[in-house]
């Protein structure tokens, strides 16, 4: 938000939605609560108003009415303001019939694939990552691409897959990237996994991009393999202009092992995991 309100917003938007379309519910109306700093002052104004009219056009693509939110301004100090943050809040609806998937790894040995727009091989989105603020101490950068078309078949694709029971899970990819979604679907099912990253797949991209870059417009799904279920959803994919990128399979074998960049025990993820605010609030 702060490298570019209008693009960050309209991100939010379609993150809010695509969470939505991966349990597959129909994104339906949107709530906010706007955090910014002074109006008063130039900058302040126009990172508001620039979220504002970001959040707008994206809420009137993806056919969500604001109904509901606030604002709080002049959330700053002596030494600086937050930087801006609307907080989205989405509802869906389940169309009649479908059984809602989670984000959780289920069956030994399901394929996992990426689904994501065509063309899109050398999309990082490392500008603004977690990665660039964690490990390098920098927010900077051209944020990810965002194509809301590209981005809306995506999501009709999971919510088809949903609806007609193709895929066994569905994570969208966001904060951390890749290899977080992935590691966050190991542990919600308490199954391991073994990815790896074709080039050709991952075109021009560092190995710090392909494992945390936070691309737009992904999501992580599963399915078993050579079933009439596998090959209906690579036709429904490309029927859509959404590319199927297969990475692994599920493994059941208690460790997650990321093209041998990583490869750890499920048990030292739960603990960096679920262990992080313990540590972060037991620091003097």
């Amino acid at each position: 938000m702060y490298l570019d309100p209008y693009k960050g917003a309209q991100l939010a938007i379609a993150e809010a939605a695509r969470n939505l379309s991966c349990v597959g519910a129909v994104p339906a109306a949107t709530t906010d609560c706007l955090n910014f700093p002074s109006p008063e002052k130039p900058e302040g104004f126009w990172q508001f108003t620039q979220a504002v009219n970001g959040m707008a056009a994206a809420c009137d693509f993806f056919k969500t009415p604001v109904v509901s939110g606030n604002v709080s301004f002049y959330n700053e100090t002596p030494e600086g303001a937050i930087y801006p943050t609307p907080t989205v809040g989405m509802v869906g609806v389940f169309p009649e019939g479908v059984e809602p998937v989670g984000l959780a790894f289920q069956n030994n040995l399901d394929l996992i694939y990426v689904l994501r727009p065509q063309g899109w091989e050398s999309e990082h989105g490392l500008g603004g990552s977690e990665y660039l603020h964690v490990i390098h101490g920098r927010d900077e950068g051209a944020l990810p691409k965002l194509d809301l078309e590209k981005e809306a078949a995506v999501q009709r694709v999971v919510r088809e897959a949903i609806a007609k029971k193709l895929i066994n899970s569905a994570h969208d990819c966001s904060e951390g990237g890749l290899l977080v979604s992935l590691a966050e679907s190991c542990l919600a099912g308490y199954i391991g996994a073994e990815v790896r990253f074709s080039v050709t797949d991952f075109a021009e991209q560092t190995w710090s991009s392909i494992c945390f870059g936070e691309a737009a417009s992904r999501v992580v799904v599963t399915v078993k393999e050579g079933t009439p279920e596998h090959e209906a959803l690579l036709d429904l994919a490309e029927r859509e202009g959404v590319e199927a990128v297969f990475i692994g399979q599920v493994k059941d074998n208690g460790r997650f092992d990321a093209a041998g960049l990583l490869d750890l025990p499920l048990d030292t993820l739960k603990d960096a995991y679920e262990g992080a605010i313990p540590r972060a609030m037991s620091k003097k």
